[in-house]
């Protein structure tokens, strides 16, 4: 009787409950990326077209830099413990750096404090699945064109 007893209290609220970083590290595929352009307050395709490109060419040319950026779905990230990490894309190309993750798990920052510098917002973070959702922007002769990404990734 005794023994069911133990048996019985023993249960699994005593395990610790992971933290964002005990999450974040491992193994991730990309699935998906989602990309879009503007440039300034205009869509890419709206952009090329007061450049005076016709509706397809403009259309034809959005889909090809969407597509460069669609493409990564099949990059593998390693998030090592650390804080830091490497990415291997289709081609085999190996890019690495650095990671940090907010205490609440809300903001991933990779390669802090260098040109390369990028801010994701986590929508998603679980044992086996992660959305980020970030913009890369970069301004010349008074133009500014931003690209939001949305990365979905999977142990």
């Amino acid at each position: 009787m005794v023994l069911l007893l133990l048996l019985g209290s023993c249960s699994k609220d005593n395990d610790p409950i992971p933290t964002p970083n005990d999450l974040i590290v491992g193994t991730w595929m990309v699935s998906t990326i989602n990309a879009t352009i503007t440039v300034g307050a205009q869509s890419y395709v709206e952009y090329l077209k007061a450049q005076g490109l016709s509706d397809a060419e403009a259309q034809t040319l959005a889909n090809e830099l969407t597509d460069f950026f669609e493409d990564g779905a099949s990059t593998v990230l390693d998030i090592k413990k650390g804080g830091m990490y490497s990415s291997t894309d289709a081609q085999g190309v190996i890019d690495t750096g650095t990671w940090e993750l907010t205490a609440d798990g809300n903001a991933l920052t990779l390669d802090k404090g260098t040109s390369d510098e990028t801010v994701f917002t986590v929508t998603t973070l679980s044992s086996a699945n992660m959305n980020l959702m970030g913009d890369i922007s970069n301004s010349s002769g008074g133009l500014t064109v931003k690209i939001r990404l949305e990365i979905s990734l999977t142990k």
